[in-house]
């Protein structure tokens, strides 16, 4: 369906490009320094500026509401036999499989766990499968799966259709995972369609209307032909004009899938793509955001509401439309930080928002790029966006090398209320340059030239922020010295 691309990440002090693409939390492409680059940062360069900006430019199409709403539309008009071969029924990259619920006592996404039929019921919906009405009456909304291909890409968990029927089976009153006999009601014309020699949509049709007997059609992985048997469940339907009735409200004419059952409770892996209510109904709206608020909470990934709306008659489409107002939570904004990793120390930024619609600039404070004075650095960036599923969504390591100062000081001495540091070293010359450095509310730069004794730099309170740290430098004619990034709160 999609495939995530997080593209560029620039370090604009010294001109570098890493390519960055992610599919299913996994990075597919490595860093490249241009040629014309040295692939180092230097000093100069470095101290010339506040931070060292890394631009992360705007991301492909998110999972958003509009996204989803759009791939549901075109899976649903996409009309294709197999999904590349005869044992890959369509249902596995085609149309919209979903289930109807009912608020219960267990998250609606779970299996319920008073059923041991070994399968969970769902419907499918395409333009060549289609019917009016989601369930009976006391259903109004639910949730959509993935296909199976998109779910298998974003490492969710697999979940298999064994059989399928045209119209709604009672499935819950057969045997076989619900795809066999119903026991008490003439087991000889209930059985698998296979076993009663039915391979066709117009042999299963003929069947039903001989005594209302319906048999399902075998899809379970392994089975050979299987999309040529699912086929046969198009066929059968379009012969079936029941499925736009309105003379008994009460009785389903939808399509049956039988899923084999998943665990409980797996609700990081389990490959919701939406929840939806259909409408025109009452309670649709109001259940379709318990659920969402539900799963955002106890699954950390954020899925759209989404209206569904049924065709009417066999000539009309059904219709997926996604309104900002259906939301009971807001879409999370995509977030980006920065990891900086050399050899002897680390760093990493608070999480920020991305743009929507454009390049985001991201800052890596000065202090850590002096943290790393010498020494050869990774660069990466992190991005987070809880419309995809939990996992790792970081570029590939950018190797930099960043260039070492020409003499080393001693740290400042940070008084313990932060109101001045103590500068010293020795050798102090009136002809020195020397900055002192604060990186708190911002990062500040006081100089404090003709100096040849140690001093106390004062700190204002407005520069204090809640991770503080400091440092200073010498310019000695073309020479630059360096001190050690003392951090405020004694970590190293």
């Amino acid at each position: 369906m999609m495939s995530r691309a997080l593209k560029p990440l620039f370090l604009a002090a010294a001109l570098f490009v890493v390519g960055l693409s992610a599919d299913a939390g996994t990075i597919g492409q490595a860093p490249s320094v241009p040629a014309a680059s040295t692939g180092t940062l230097h000093l100069q360069d470095i101290l010339a500026r506040p931070d060292v900006e890394v631009i992360v430019p705007p991301l492909p199409e998110r999972l958003d509401g509009p996204a989803v709403a759009r791939h549901l539309t075109e899976r649903y008009a996409d009309t294709r036999q197999d999904c590349g071969a005869d044992d890959r029924p369509a249902f596995l990259c085609s149309g919209v499989l979903f289930r109807a619920t009912v608020p219960g006592p267990y998250h609606t996404w779970n299996p319920n766990p008073a059923s041991s039929k070994g399968t969970v019921s769902f419907s499918w919906l395409r333009q060549d499968a289609k019917f009016r009405t989601i369930y009976t009456p006391r259903y109004s909304n639910g949730f959509i799966f993935f296909p199976s291909a998109d779910a298998e890409r974003y490492g969710y968990h697999a979940m298999e259709i064994v059989c399928v029927y045209p119209l709604d089976a009672t499935s819950d009153a057969r045997t076989d995972l619900g795809c066999g006999p119903m026991p008490s009601h003439y087991p000889a014309y209930t059985r698998p369609c296979a076993e009663q020699g039915i391979a066709t949509g117009e042999a299963w049709v003929a069947l039903y209307r001989s005594g209302g007997f319906i048999c399902s059609f075998d899809v379970r992985i392994g089975v050979p032909h299987s999309a040529t048997s699912f086929r046969q469940m198009g066929v059968a339907m379009a012969q079936l004009p029941e499925r736009f009735q309105t003379t008994n409200p009460g009785y389903s004419y939808t399509d049956e899938l039988l899923v084999r059952t998943w665990p409980q409770d797996i609700h990081t892996t389990i490959p919701i793509e939406a929840f939806f209510y259909q409408a025109g109904t009452a309670n649709g709206p109001a259940y379709a955001k318990v659920d969402q608020r539900d799963f955002y909470q106890v699954a950390g990934r954020w899925v759209p509401i989404i209206r569904m709306t049924m065709p009417a008659t066999e000539a009309e489409d059904a219709r997926f439309d996604y309104l900002p107002e259906d939301q009971a939570v807001p879409l999370p904004a995509a977030t980006a930080r920065i990891r900086w990793v050399g050899t002897q120390s680390s760093y990493e930024t608070p999480a920020q928002p991305l743009v929507a619609d454009g390049p985001t600039t991201l800052h890596a404070p000065r202090g850590t790029v002096l943290a790393t004075l010498g020494q050869p650095v990774n660069v990466s960036f992190v991005v987070i966006d809880e419309t995809l599923p939990p996992g790792d969504y970081t570029s590939p390591a950018l190797p930099l090398n960043v260039e070492a100062a020409a003499g080393s000081l001693p740290p400042p001495e940070l008084a313990a209320d932060r109101s001045y540091a103590r500068i010293g070293y020795p050798g102090m010359l009136s002809s020195d340059q020397i900055w002192v450095s604060y990186e708190g509310n911002g990062t500040h730069d006081t100089p404090f030239p003709k100096k040849t004794a140690a001093f106390n730099a004062g700190i204002p309170p407005s520069w204090l922020g809640p991770a503080d740290r400091m440092y200073y430098w010498v310019k000695r004619g073309e020479r630059i010295l360096v001190s050690p990034v003392v951090h405020a709160d004694g970590a190293p």
